[in-house]
């Protein structure tokens, strides 16, 4: 359904601004929701849905997939609002992600591309336990909330039913290196390892600030093509990365979870050092703190000093009092 800026839609409720993105058989546009004036996203069928021979059974499929991804709660997967239907189309209502995409930031450091890894590994898990999986994993698909660390898992146009016959005609042409090998056939078989893949390829990408070889050309003639790595990060995250994106599907982590184990985050004890945090409770603790070393620190020398260990001589020995000298007696003959 191809519509126009100014367009309206659910009697007259959201108003159109623009395109945010189109895939295979969908369209994302961004919208005013005409109760609250805040911005949403309404993904719907595109032109090309319109005219597929089973357009009665992709429509199902949409209208399944909506209520699955409204059902999640996640903070790191994008959040469905409602459905409704628009001239026979079925039209999703989804929250808009104001902030970059991980693609438009570049190459990151190992400690951002790490924290936002592990964010979506969270999600992955969180929607394959679920019964679903994401099919397009890439930089592009990953948004920052505004103003926070927080990275959101987006565009689930792809999230077909693992079983479903559709879902075999995806195309992963679109993915730039990050799609794995079983995503670029048509008769490819599919599952959570397929994200999986992906997720490591989102890794190499924020790592090395470039797409890795497409996964159809690391293997020619039936000889699999190593990775190249720039150096420039431990050799422990290059060989998290090539197992991510080993070439069969049997050889990858069966979670994120497990996958991203050995690099669990650790909890870190804030530093009294970050002052911005400080509050009176935190202050006085300190004080308290620095008096009783201080108190401890001069009892301590006290005791040294009295002891005489801070003098370049060792101490005098006191000697023994003399006794009085007598006079010898006279004789009384």
């Amino acid at each position: 359904m191809t519509l126009n800026p100014g367009d309206r839609l659910d009697g007259d409720r959201y108003e159109i601004e623009r395109v945010l993105g189109c895939g295979r058989f969908a369209i994302t546009y961004l919208a005013i929701d005409g109760q609250n004036q805040n911005r949403v996203a309404i993904k719907t069928l595109n032109d090309s849905a319109k005219v597929h021979p089973d357009l009665s059974k992709l429509c199902q499929i949409f209208r399944d997939e909506a209520m699955q991804l409204r059902a999640c709660n996640h903070p790191h997967v994008m959040k469905v609002d409602r459905l409704f239907e628009e001239d026979g189309a079925p039209c999703v209502v989804m929250e808009h992600i104001a902030g970059a995409d991980l693609e438009e930031l570049g190459r990151l450091s190992v400690d951002e591309a790490m924290r936002y890894v592990r964010q979506i590994g969270s999600a992955l898990d969180y929607i394959h336990g679920r019964g679903f999986i994401h099919r397009d994993v890439r930089p592009a698909n990953i948004r920052l909330r505004a103003g926070e660390p927080a990275a959101v898992l987006i565009d689930f146009g792809s999230a077909l039913n693992f079983s479903d016959e559709l879902s075999a005609t995806q195309t992963a042409s679109h993915a730039g290196g990050c799609a794995a090998p079983e995503a670029g056939k048509s008769k490819g078989d599919r599952g959570s390892y397929t994200d999986i893949y992906s997720l490591g390829a989102t890794l190499y990408t924020l790592l090395e600030g470039k797409a890795p070889p497409d996964a159809l050309e690391r293997h020619p003639k039936g000889k699999n093509v190593q990775l190249t790595f720039s150096g420039q990060y431990d050799a422990k995250i290059c060989r998290l990365i090539e197992k991510a994106m080993a070439l069969k599907p049997t050889d990858r982590p069966k979670s994120a979870a497990d996958w991203l184990e050995p690099f669990s985050q650790k909890a870190k004890t804030p530093l009294l050092l970050d002052f911005k945090s400080w509050n009176w409770l935190t202050i006085s603790a300190v004080i308290g703190v620095v008096t009783a070393v201080i108190t401890a620190i001069g009892t301590l020398l006290g005791g040294f000093g009295a002891m005489g260990w801070f003098k370049n001589e060792p101490p005098t020995v006191p000697s023994p009092a003399a006794s009085p000298i007598q006079s010898p007696a006279k004789s009384t003959k």
